[in-house]
């Protein structure tokens, strides 16, 4: 077994790394950082944008059950779909449905769907023999009308995926609107620089009574009686421990004016989704599981907050009470305050336009902005203080303080000021609040990760697997020099030392590792005086 602090029991050969905070102040760029997003998306077809009147559309064969003399006839993309989380819309108009969408109900429905074969004949729904779904209207389209439809496919849940542009995205998931949270987030991480996103669908965070077939409950681990719904999120949490991730942001919908819906213990889902994604993000950081990666969060709106708690519930932090400044000893601090993987963003408001109406939206939306700030960042010791941000506004209701400001920093919050457009990045910080330029800089934290990744990449693909013989240790510390000179080279980090390479004692199958290196600092504050008087 390795002799390897904070790991017990077997792992497989490699290089692991551990890095620590150096009591006495003794970093790096490397390219851009994987944002992912998780959130809740559904496809969106217009199937016909503007209607002849007169003509038939769609592809495929009608149902038999059914025989209207003027059909439009769709076969949809994805198969197979998650039941009842299907929309359609004739000319912006939702059309309703009396029951199951897979059955015709005469009088009552205006559009029914179909499961076919390979021949397109119709099937039972789900049946082992279908390949595919049709949407058949009812009714005539008119001259000029429009045929749209929104649905989630089963193969689109806990599925992430890379996506270098958005519009490939949005072909995937769909487009942004105050429902379509992950879209909606992955449009202002791109707005901000962020050159790829990964983005993951979750399930909804409340039971939305959908039906799915018994392959997507097995994937998903849910038992046959279990909705399907996911409160806090941990389901995608852990299929995202698969993937190679810097960064992530979370985007629940709760409501149409995304105000918190409270649980048990008056707890609401988006604190259980952000405690959720804190615990993946220290978990996957951990030394045997070599993936470090930081969450970036927001707060929800909570102008309403007090009203709608009542007085049923108490004991809860005073950040979730009092929405007009974080206390020290509040939320975020309490929350967040031990761990240097975190942003958390401020204000709770901002206003964008989204899907052509002027929306408010919450300090997670605003989380997304600045996530794809910090991956796009390709300089990795460039800080975020004083960086703009675009893609939305900051009311004037939203300004603070310079010592609420000043309060909510020492808390570990990141203050967004506003502008004429977007807004500026007070300080750029992460969460925690030892003190510790190491852990608070974001930059000196990405420099950390980068280094972590990039020496177990360096030193693993050259050396594990080799027999140690007398030139093993030599050869080992000429790359090692090499990478750190490298970093230097490439003006990562200012200095480097101690760099050393020994057979474990202990263990003679373990080569240890140790170096220092001094990260690039930014400058944070200018301290001027001046005397004035007769000279």
């Amino acid at each position: 077994m390795p002799n390897i602090p904070g790991i017990l029991g077997y792992i497989q050969p490699g290089a692991y790394s551990i890095a620590r905070t150096r009591a006495t102040s003794l970093a790096l760029g490397g390219g851009p950082r994987i944002l992912c997003i998780v959130g809740l998306g559904q496809t969106e077809l217009t199937l016909i944008s503007a209607a002849a009147g007169s003509q038939a559309y769609g592809t495929g064969v009608a149902a038999d059950d059914v025989q209207i003399e003027s059909e439009n006839v769709h076969t949809l993309s994805k198969f197979p779909l998650v039941e009842k989380s299907v929309n359609v819309w004739v000319d912006g108009a939702l059309l309703q449905r009396g029951g199951d969408e897979w059955t015709y109900e005469s009088g009552q429905d205006q559009y029914y769907l179909q499961d076919v074969d390979a021949d397109g004949d119709p099937v039972a729904q789900n049946a082992s023999t279908a390949v595919a779904t049709m949407l058949i209207l009812l009714e005539p389209l008119a001259l000029g009308q429009s045929f749209i439809i929104a649905y989630v496919a089963e193969d689109d849940i806990n599925d992430p995926e890379t996506f270098f542009t958005p519009e490939d995205l949005y072909a995937k998931h769909g487009f942004p609107s105050m429902a379509n949270t992950l879209a909606l987030g992955a449009q202002l991480a791109f707005e901000n620089g962020a050159p790829v996103v990964m983005a993951c669908q979750a399930l909804p965070i409340t039971d939305q009574d959908w039906e799915v077939t018994t392959s997507l409950r097995n994937r998903l681990g849910l038992g046959p009686a279990e909705p399907i719904m996911d409160s806090d999120w941990s389901l995608t949490f852990a299929e995202l421990e698969k993937e190679e991730i810097d960064l992530i942001s979370s985007l629940p919908y709760i409501s149409d004016d995304d105000t918190p819906v409270l649980g048990t213990g008056a707890t609401a889902y988006f604190f259980n989704i952000h405690s959720q994604l804190r615990a993946h993000c220290l978990t996957m950081s951990l030394v045997e599981n070599r993936k470090e990666r930081q969450f970036v969060i927001g707060s929800p709106k909570l102008e309403d907050v007090n009203s709608m708690l009542g007085t049923s519930y108490t004991n809860l932090p005073a950040w979730l009470t009092d929405t007009s400044v974080y206390t020290g000893d509040g939320y975020v601090d309490e929350t967040y305050g031990s761990t240097f993987r975190g942003h958390f963003l401020s204000p709770d408001k901002i206003i964008r336009v989204v899907a052509g109406v002027v929306e408010e939206l919450s300090g997670m939306h605003l989380a997304c902005a600045y996530a794809g700030k910090l991956s796009g960042t390709q300089y990795l010791p460039e800080p975020m203080t004083r960086k703009t941000l675009v893609g939305f506004n900051i009311l004037r209701g939203e300004k603070y303080s310079q010592g609420q400001m000043n309060l909510m920093a020492a808390s570990g919050v990141v203050v967004v000021e506003p502008l004429t457009s977007g807004g500026r990045i007070r300080h750029g910080l992460t969460t925690i609040n030892t003190g510790a330029v190491e852990e608070e800089e974001p930059s000196v934290i990405a420099v950390r990760d980068y280094v972590s990744k990039q020496v177990r990449i360096t030193l693993e693909n050259r050396f594990i697997g080799r027999p140690i013989t007398d030139t093993l240790v030599g050869d080992m510390s000429s790359v090692l020099k090499l990478f750190l000179g490298s970093l230097l080279a490439q003006v990562l980090i200012n200095n480097y030392a101690g760099a050393s390479v020994r057979i474990d004692s202990q263990l003679a199958t373990q080569a240890n590792v140790t170096f220092d290196i001094q990260p690039i600092y930014p400058l944070n504050w200018i301290k001027i005086e001046f005397s004035i008087g007769l000279l």
